[in-house]
């Protein structure tokens, strides 16, 4: 009998120990399963959060294009004025002011361009993906690339004026605003945000205690000079179809230039970056500066030939970076401070070096694309070789064949390995052509085929 009992405990007691395993077995996975799925959802928000954590860019960058006489640039209010620099880049809380009879144009990354009339100062406003300006005095001719998903604003210190099309010129002074609308209209908006009128085109209007009093644009207001200026459309290189070639030597002056009785005597040469230009002068007193004019035929002329102003009278020296390869004219001229050179130097003929940019090959040489209408949508697909896309792609929009950024409507798509797009939003009867191009930094490298999409 007490064999019997010893045979059942024992029996009891080996069924106790299987149960114990196996329940601490089930356990020790469970615990572990739980574990890799709590790791894997935490790693998953980890991603996503990185994701959202990466830095947004405040501002559109703009590019100093044109200086004419004395214009200057500050970091903020707080640091010192500085002589600006031609392809100088601006960006956020940014100053650039132009000094009398001196004028500056700047290019945003949009393809929106600012021009500065004389005795003129602006603030590149921080902003998300709008261009903002704020003129603290003087004026400004504004020409707006057409992007909707961009605002383009004109801050004044009481009213902010809108773009709704492309061509507006703002004046602020101490009693009020003004705006002229060449083409399209402007919203004029309160500091609070609200619409109080709209300007439309052939129209100029002033804004006095919120009242927007409007006028035609007349005959007088359409030959003002820094209109007219403003509204070139090949500023500020442009070509004269007629050019007339000053003698060397003429004897013209102004009340604060002599050239009477002088001369200047110009040499160049070829350098690792470009042409070195060296000049003398005598009986000159070059007030306002000097004139460097370049082009590929002989005597160069300002205005009318590209060109390069120095504002210090005692400059003889200058190095002027040209890496196209090619050969060209230079001459140098005394600058009269009206727009017109009194006295030119011989006409100099120098060699350019051929260079690339350092970083030429890391950008992609190739990229072909494809289109599809899905719908009232264009898919957008595409394929790079030669390199790749550091700075990601810009995808141009235009009525016309082989739209160009910046100047036709864009999409900006940062991430370098992109290859596919869904452009929205198109309506049925129209045709587009898109191309695809790699971004470099304020302009493009290599572009895409051209494709067209008919809705």
């Amino acid at each position: 009998m007490l064999d019997f009992y010893e045979r059942r405990g024992r029996k009891m007691f080996l069924i106790f120990m299987i149960v114990s395993i196996l329940l601490f077995t089930l356990a020790f996975f469970a615990g572990r399963f739980y574990t890799l799925r709590y790791v894997a959802k935490n790693a998953d928000t980890q991603v996503i959060s990185t994701i959202a954590e990466e830095p947004v860019k405040n501002t559109i960058d703009g590019q100093v294009d044109y200086i004419e006489g004395t214009v200057e640039v500050r970091e903020n209010a707080s640091s010192g004025w500085f002589s600006a620099t031609k392809s100088g880049l601006f960006s956020k809380n940014n100053e650039l002011r132009t000094l009398a009879r001196s004028r500056a144009i700047v290019t945003f990354e949009d393809g929106s361009i600012v021009r500065l009339n004389e005795n003129t100062h602006i603030i590149f406003a921080e902003n998300i993906q709008d261009v903002k300006i704020t003129i603290e005095g003087g004026e400004v001719f504004n020409s707006v690339a057409k992007n909707e998903q961009r605002n383009y604003i004109v801050q004044t210190d009481k009213y902010a004026i809108k773009a709704l099309g492309t061509e507006f010129g703002v004046t602020e002074n101490d009693s009020d605003t003004s705006v002229l609308v060449i083409e399209s209209s402007v919203e004029v908006q309160n500091n609070a945000g609200t619409a109080i009128d709209r300007v439309e085109e052939g129209n100029k209007a002033k804004v006095v205690n919120d009242r927007v009093e409007k006028t035609v644009i007349a005959d007088a207001d359409l030959t003002d000079d820094f209109v007219v200026w403003s509204t070139k459309k090949d500023q500020p290189e442009q070509k004269v179809e007629e050019k007339k070639y000053p003698k060397e030597g003429d004897d013209k002056k102004t009340d604060d230039v002599t050239v009477s009785g002088g001369s200047i005597s110009l040499s160049g040469e070829k350098s690792s970056s470009g042409v070195r230009l060296q000049w003398d002068v005598k009986n000159v007193s070059a007030t306002h500066g000097f004139k460097l004019i370049k082009s590929e035929e002989a005597n160069p002329v300002y205005p009318g030939d590209d060109y390069q102003y120095l504002t210090d009278p005692s400059v003889r020296d200058y190095k002027w970076k040209i890496d196209t390869g090619k050969k060209y004219h230079f001459r140098v001229c005394v600058y009269d401070g009206s727009g017109k050179c009194l006295l030119y130097s011989n006409d100099v003929y120098v060699d350019t070096p051929d260079t690339k940019d350092e970083d030429d090959d890391e950008y992609a040489s190739s990229v072909s694309l494809s289109a599809k209408d899905d719908d009232g949508n264009v898919k957008l697909t595409w394929e790079i070789s030669g390199g790749g896309a550091p700075l990601g792609f810009k995808i141009v929009k235009s009525k016309e064949s082989n739209p160009v950024y910046p100047g036709d409507d864009y999409q900006y798509i940062s991430d370098s390995d992109a290859r596919k797009y869904t452009w929205e939003g198109f309506s049925k009867g129209k045709t587009y052509h898109f191309r695809v191009c790699i971004y470099k930094g304020g302009k493009c490298g290599a572009y895409s085929n051209d494709v067209k999409v008919s809705f």
